[in-house]
């Protein structure tokens, strides 16, 4: 008997983060987070990690952090790993977002159906 039933697809999940960051603040930003994207590089399922950045205004700077995934389990994995991470380093991304006056807007994302 065959069925209707369309297969299970496993998409693709992208976490894009946007920050603005103030000059002086960018130095110590920019190392933590290319430490965490380190770690990032050997986890399984990360297909792509690209960091993008441009001048706001002379004294801050527009950073654009792109991950995707292979799928919801390797995203949910990773964020477990950088969790432990973070608690090993004493790290509170939050915190220091708040300390640095770092404008934050962070979020996942699924491939559009539309």
């Amino acid at each position: 008997m065959e069925s209707d039933a369309v297969p299970s697809v496993e998409m693709p999940i992208v976490r894009l983060d946007r920050f603005i960051i103030p000059r002086n603040a960018y130095a110590e930003f920019l190392g933590r987070l290319k430490d965490i994207h380190a770690l990032l590089h050997v986890q399984p399922g990360l297909k792509h990690d690209i960091l993008f950045e441009r001048p706001v205004t002379a004294d801050s700077v527009h950073l654009i952090s792109m991950v995707e995934w292979e799928n919801q389990a390797a995203s949910a994995a990773a964020k477990t790993v950088v969790e432990s991470y973070c608690i090993a380093n004493n790290f509170d991304r939050d915190e220091t977002i708040d300390r640095l006056k770092i404008i934050a807007d962070i979020g996942i994302y699924s491939v559009s159906q539309g």
